[in-house]
């Protein structure tokens, strides 16, 4: 039953989740465990973004009957992900330097940036050079491949703010593109166009 639950959506498994359905969160756990404390380690040392995550997937199943099937799962997932982190943040343990994320741990399919040397790197350029917020709101757009309304609302800022910000992050990130050669560089569009 497992592989078939596999093939399921997130709505689906999330709505069979909320009747009761353990095995159905436990394939949303693990769907979203690896792309999550990856999000969160953006900010967060590795302890710190382990806990964030677990506590992200306790509040999620207790919460499960405020979840709005309107929405997609993912996007309240990363939420209440954001929201958790933000309290860690508070609490100001000192953030992840850049030279300590692990940028490639974990083998995930959906995740181009940590699969090409030269992404990876741009991606730690573009963590030293935005903002932690901006950097969360490119993550989330090409990482994760959320809207920017979807993103607007992890981050609790305008589409407009968020649309703002990738244009910014783009442009500020364009210079970095040509130094490191043929590499995958989001586009004004949304697509991905090659550079060399």
């Amino acid at each position: 039953m497992t592989t078939t639950l596999e093939t399921w959506s997130d709505e689906q498994l999330a709505a069979e989740a909320r009747e009761g359905s353990s095995a159905c969160f436990e394939v949303l756990v693990r769907r979203y465990q690896v792309r999550l404390i990856r999000f969160v380690l953006r900010s967060l040392r590795q302890a710190d973004a382990e806990d964030v995550v677990q506590d992200t997937f306790v509040q999620a199943y207790v919460n499960l009957h405020r979840y709005d099937p309107k929405w997609r799962f993912k996007t309240w997932l990363f939420i209440i992900a954001q929201r958790l982190m933000i309290d860690r943040l508070r609490k100001r343990r000192p953030a992840a330097d850049v030279n300590e994320i692990d940028v490639a741990t974990h083998d995930d399919p959906h995740d181009h940036a940590e699969r090409n040397e030269r992404s990876a790197r741009l991606w730690l350029i573009a963590k030293r050079e935005l903002g932690d917020e901006t950097f969360r709101a490119v993550w989330l757009h090409y990482v994760e491949d959320l809207g920017t309304v979807e993103v607007a609302k992890v981050l609790g800022r305008s589409w407009v703010w968020v649309k703002t910000n990738l244009h910014r992050a783009r442009r500020k990130l364009a210079p970095h593109v040509g130094s490191l050669g043929e590499i995958e560089m989001p586009s004004e569009a949304g697509e991905v166009c090659r550079t060399t």
